[in-house]
């Protein structure tokens, strides 16, 4: 009779949404109901807002069993199992703020090829422009991108696919947000990496908008830390010196 009982409420999204609510359940759990459930966008909704939180967002607290659930996820395809709500459900803003963070803590590791594959660039950087008006995908979409532009050096990618735009919408929104403003310069940062994506950083309009966060958030130690290495980065080009050197950027680095 337990195991009916048990059978009928596995077929009932609701029951299933509030199962994943409690916490007391595992991952590999979750992404199965995710993978059953495809259409119903509550068990969806709790599906990555349960996978967002399993790993802490200060990177100086990972722990090897942090390691591991990433691990267990990547096996699982906790992957395809988040950018496929993220797919079906684009308007629904708490999908999109989760969905970034997990693929934010996911992107922390490899080359990321499976990732890119997958589409999760586009999927980002959709979810930054259907919702400029969340603050919290813009930071989690903004860190997603940092760390696929650090973790495999995709930067010239999210250059291609208008990431470049999204990240400088997102600071241009939140100028006094230093949450956001730190997220957008380090996916400059990371996003500034090879050659070819310097120039085009640097050409964008995007230095004035770093500078004017270091400007803002004097007190913010990450905002200062990502606006100086994505001047330590730029400054490596000869013609991208003349125009940091012009914009004054040597003395918010002195300060």
């Amino acid at each position: 009779m337990n195991d009916a009982i048990s059978s009928n409420m596995d077929e009932n999204p609701t029951i299933v949404a509030e199962r994943i609510e409690t916490g007391f359940i595992t991952a590999t759990a979750v992404l199965k109901y995710m993978e059953k459930f495809v259409h119903a966008e509550i068990v969806q909704q709790r599906g990555c807002e349960f996978l967002s939180q399993l790993e802490p967002e200060d990177t100086g607290r990972i722990r090897s069993e942090h390691i591991h659930i990433r691990l267990i996820l990547r096996a699982n395809s906790g992957e395809e199992r988040v950018l496929s709500a993220m797919k079906r459900f684009p308007m629904n803003g708490n999908i999109q703020a989760s969905g970034c963070k997990s693929i934010r803590f996911q992107a922390r590791r490899g080359t990321n090829e499976r990732l890119i594959e997958l589409k999760g660039l586009t999927v980002v950087i959709a979810a930054m422009d259907n919702h400029l008006d969340r603050e919290d995908v813009q930071v989690n979409a903004s860190y997603a991108l940092a760390n696929l532009g650090f973790f495999g050096n995709h930067g010239a990618a999210i250059i291609r696919h208008n990431g470049l735009e999204a990240i400088t919408r997102a600071l241009d929104k939140y100028p006094y947000n230093p949450t956001v403003q730190s997220a957008g310069c380090s996916a400059l940062w990371n996003t500034a990496r090879l050659n070819d994506s310097k120039m085009r950083i640097a050409k964008s309009g995007a230095v004035d908008k770093v500078l004017r966060a270091m400007d803002y958030h004097l007190d913010s130690e990450g905002v200062q830390s990502a606006g100086c290495g994505i001047f330590w980065v730029l400054a490596m080009v000869r013609e991208i010196r003349v125009i940091l050197l012009r914009l004054d950027a040597v003395s918010r680095i002195v300060h």
